[in-house]
Order: C-alpha cells, then sequence, then structure tokens
C-alpha cells in the first residue's frame, strides 16, 4: 500500500510581508518569487498530487510558481475555507502602529491568538472551527492523493495544530514560499 504525503506551502513573501503590515484577508501580491520545493522530489513524477489553495491571489500566484518550477501541472483545487484569519480593520494596517494602539492584543510583539482583532475580526473560535472542517477534507484526499496545502502563516499553524493535538502558540512559522513536508 502507497502511502500518501502531505505538504504545507505558505505563500512567497507578499507585499505586506515586506512592508510589515498585517494581512489578513486582505489581498496584496507577492514580490518575492522563489519557492524551495526540494521536499516534493520524491512525488515529482506522480500523477497522484493535488494542490488546495486559498483563493487569495499571493497563495495562487505561488501555486502557479511552484507548477512552473516543477514543470508539473497538478489539479488545483481553490477552498476559501483555507483564507487567513480575518484580522479585521487592522487588515493593510502597519503591525507597529497597530501594537503601539492595541498592546493588550499582543505579547512580545506577536498577537494574541485567543483575542478577537478589533472591527470584525474573525473570532478564534470561528476560526479554529473553520479549519477543523477543512481537516476532514484533507483526511478523505489522502486516501487517494498526496496533498500540497498552499495558504496562510496563521492558517497552516492552526491546521498543524489541530493535527497534531498541540497548542497553536508553540507552532513554529512558515517560512514564506518553503514547501514542508508534514506527513
Amino acid at each position: 500500500m502507497n502511502v500518501n504525503h502531505l505538504f504545507f506551502l505558505r505563500h512567497c513573501q507578499s507585499l505586506y510581508n515586506v512592508q510589515e503590515k498585517i494581512s489578513g484577508q486582505a489581498d496584496c501580491p507577492i514580490v518575492h518569487k522563489i519557492i524551495d520545493c526540494s521536499v516534493l522530489k520524491e512525488i515529482l513524477s506522480s500523477e497522484n498530487v493535488i494542490i488546495i489553495s486559498s483563493p487569495l491571489t499571493r497563495c495562487l500566484d505561488t501555486v502557479n510558481l511552484l507548477q512552473n518550477s516543477v514543470s508539473v501541472t497538478w489539479p488545483i483545487i481553490v477552498d476559501k475555507t483555507i483564507i487567513e484569519r480575518g484580522m479585521g480593520r487592522w487588515e493593510g494596517q502597519k503591525k507597529t502602529i497597530i501594537i503601539k494602539q492595541f498592546p493588550e492584543f499582543f505579547y512580545n510583539g506577536k498577537f494574541i491568538v485567543k483575542l478577537t482583532p478589533i472591527g470584525g475580526g474573525e473570532k478564534y473560535v470561528d476560526f479554529r472551527n473553520r479549519l477543523i472542517f477543512f481537516i476532514h477534507t484533507i483526511k478523505e484526499l489522502l486516501k487517494e492523493k498526496h496533498i500540497i496545502v498552499c495558504s496562510h502563516n496563521q492558517t497552516l499553524r492552526m491546521i498543524t495544530a489541530l493535527i497534531t493535538n498541540k497548542n497553536f502558540d508553540i507552532i513554529s512559522s512558515y517560512p514564506n514560499g518553503v514547501v514542508t513536508k508534514i506527513l
């Protein structure tokens, strides 16, 4: 029996990443178009691969770069379930300014994930529940295919926390543009 693998890919570095702005669900282009996909070498010849991507431009452009860099065209499912966590009115704002305005929402420069961002931000429990649903999709697809998930840092960290049954706060950030083997 063949074992199928799960890979995560955080989108390439975006304009907001470079400008140190909070992205959330705001769309912005990628600016560093470099992909490290060396971990995929074992599945490059397989047609048994599917990519699941967030619908945001930074993810879709990263997926196109990935496919071009491996010279393979795998099917892509665009899934809004794995869009980044909504950060409310903070989206598109400089992170340093938001930290100064709302210091009670941050610890050592990091957003306290269980809090809800100001101005329509997505609640932690809603974000978590949305991704619990996605994990069921992954489990079903893994029975048949290798999966590459292209999404966002908080989203990938939450999926990792849920899969490994670990606390979100101890899950490391995913580097931009690097494919990581999860299973």
